[in-house]
């Protein structure tokens, strides 16, 4: 197995894991530390307009900190992701996280899209979990890759697990909303499992 050293710009314990977990599945010994036990403190504002703008932020932020600290053997990941509703135009997008506000629990996110997605009147009610993940290499070298999973923005909650809009999404491929899926159901088909793989892949042809 091809031993790799990750610096992940998250605190998310989900996303560790997921990314520990598809590094292995890809065939990586991976150790995978957060950009907090690597002593990176704030990270500069997410305010790019796209997901690539964002995920960069954080990837070059934690690859200058471990640069100029003398960490520069590390793979950094940082990643990007959302909702995205056709009949909205692509919206939420960048702004998920904080779609009914600075502050917003993810319960008034949530709401706040069902209240919008009314609004339009519209019956498909088509959707997309988009995520992008970008990788500095050790050498300063950027990569991007892009993760879609798609499905149907029901209008009732349905479901305890994931986090996010997980609970309205529903996913053709199971037959359940996000939301009531296992881990490991979520991996195979998830916007961020896919972006993973797929980095996999870039990282192994390097």
């Amino acid at each position: 197995m091809k031993k790799i050293k990750i610096a992940a710009a998250t605190e998310n314990k989900n996303k560790l894991r997921e990314f520990k977990e598809i590094f292995s599945e890809m065939g990586f010994d991976a150790e995978v530390f957060s950009a907090r036990e690597l002593g990176m403190g704030e990270f500069p504002p997410e305010d790019a307009d796209s997901f690539d703008g964002n995920a960069a932020i954080k990837a070059k932020a934690l690859h200058n900190h471990l640069k100029a600290n003398g960490h520069g053997d590390y793979v950094v990941l940082a990643d990007d992701s959302g909702i995205t509703a056709e009949a909205l135009g692509g919206a939420p997008g960048v702004y998920s996280a904080r779609y009914a506000g600075e502050n917003a629990t993810d319960d008034e996110n949530l709401d706040k899209l069902l209240e919008e997605l009314e609004k339009t009147g519209d019956k498909e009610r088509k959707g997309a979990y988009v995520c992008v993940i970008c990788a500095v290499m050790p050498e300063g070298n950027v990569l991007f890759e892009e993760g879609r999973m798609e499905g149907v923005i029901v209008r009732e909650r349905v479901g305890t697990g994931g986090f996010g809009y997980d609970p309205v999404f529903f996913t053709e491929v199971y037959g359940k909303t996000a939301a009531q899926l296992t881990p490991e159901q979520k991996n195979a088909i998830s916007h961020r499992g896919i972006a993973l793989r797929n980095m996999c892949k870039r990282i192994l042809e390097i």
